[in-house]
């Protein structure tokens, strides 16, 4: 195979990836693996069919062979890019696979400058006494997720004069008490800052890398209370979020395609339970595809997020995606039913029914189609779900 066939093939595989054509991404990709093994690229791509599968331990020495050959044989100026980016991949697929330590370094080394920088300066802060500026990083998933280690970073500051600054997305500068955390001084993302105060800056979501977390040592989450719900429980209401923002993402695999959304309300609403939405509406956050509504499904909006944690925690149960709602829900100790495409993100591991982050109320359901949902078998395990001993919740 010569290099522009080579190139060929793997732009082949990562279209029909792209485009959902997951033989055909996975048979282009190991085609050049077999002719052109000495290619990090091929495995890197390989990697990613592999993945598409949930074949994940196999995802995970294409992975290792191609940070690798990478490390051997480049000497392009594209090298930082693309070791950071397989690093990062690499990193995910231990951490998938509950190996924190093996992949907590390489998850640091492929964000740091991409999804996250330091503060104009200010050094990285690696658990130094100091003056420190957390910032957000990812969505408000990882906000709600992440958030649990900021008590541990006052802990390490004391509580003389070090300051714990925190820079949020706006909408969630007033969603919690952050004092409650230990935070000093809050600000929205676009605001101001005086970078005199600080000394370091580090990500929200590097402060697990700092404090050299295992997958047994996940702290629990941590929840102020800012106001009980308004709304009373009935025992019949279903909190449902069909839909999660991925237009960044090259093939949507989250979110529920319309019939299996539809599906899935039916079975709900023919159970007797009053089902509200739970999915944000913003006109730009589903762009990779039109969001309708399942017939049945009740729209109250949601205008905040405290009015979207009031509405959950009068939830008697909650079927989600994967997206922020999960974890909002999570927080306020609803029982949940998480549904995961075959392709699911790291943070949910890879064979359990359970999750190390919010403990037995959240249940998992894998899906095993890569190519598409499992509608009945969802709504079956959502209605074995009610089953489940309902857990005191609380709005935070």
């Amino acid at each position: 195979m010569t290099d522009n066939e080579m190139l060929y093939t793997l732009e082949s595989s990562v279209l029909a990836r792209k485009y959902g054509y997951l033989t055909k991404a996975f048979a282009d990709a190991f085609e050049v693996t077999v002719s052109r093994p000495d290619q990090a690229s091929a495995w890197h791509t390989y990697a990613n069919a592999l993945e598409e599968f949930g074949r994940w331990e196999e995802a995970l020495e294409a992975r290792e062979k191609a940070l690798k050959l990478l490390i051997a044989s480049s000497k392009s100026e594209e090298f930082n890019a693309a070791a950071q980016n397989f690093s990062l991949a690499l990193g995910y697929s231990r951490m998938r696979l509950g190996n924190f330590e093996g992949g907590l370094p390489l998850f640091e080394i492929g964000r740091q400058g991409v999804s996250w920088d330091l503060l104009p300066g200010t050094k990285r802060w690696r658990g130094d006494p100091g003056k420190v500026i957390v910032k957000c990083e990812g969505g408000y998933g990882d906000v709600f997720l992440f958030s649990r280690w900021l008590p541990k970073v006052r802990e390490a500051l004391g509580n003389g004069s070090n300051i714990l600054g925190l820079v949020v997305f706006k909408p969630l500068v007033d969603f919690w008490n952050w004092t409650n955390f230990g935070v000093d001084v809050v600000y929205g993302i676009g605001d101001p800052v005086d970078l005199s105060l600080y000394d370091y800056s580090i990500s929200m979501m590097s402060l697990c890398a700092v404090f050299g977390i295992k997958l047994a040592d996940i702290p629990p989450p941590f929840s102020p209370l800012i106001r009980t719900t308004q709304l009373t429980k009935t025992g019949n209401r279903v909190g449902f979020c069909w839909r999660a923002e991925e237009n960044g993402a090259i093939r949507p695999v989250r979110s529920l395609d319309d019939d299996s959304a539809q599906l899935i309300a039916d079975s709900l609403v023919k159970a007797g339970k009053e089902v509200y939405s739970l999915c944000p509406e913003g006109k730009d956050l589903y762009n990779h595809r039109p969001f309708n509504t399942p017939k049945g499904v009740i729209v109250r909006g949601l205008p905040d997020w405290r009015g979207t944690a009031d509405l959950i925690a009068s939830m008697d149960y909650v079927v989600t995606v994967d997206t922020a709602i999960c974890h909002l829900a999570g927080l306020l100790r609803v029982p949940s039913l998480v549904v995961l495409p075959v392709n699911s993100d790291w943070k949910f591991q890879t064979r359990t029914l359970d999750q190390p982050w919010y403990g037995p109320q959240m249940k998992l359901f894998r899906n095993q189609d890569p190519k598409g949902w499992e509608a009945k078998r969802i709504a079956e395990t959502t209605m074995e779900g009610f089953q489940i001993r309902t857990l005191p919740s609380r709005a935070i």
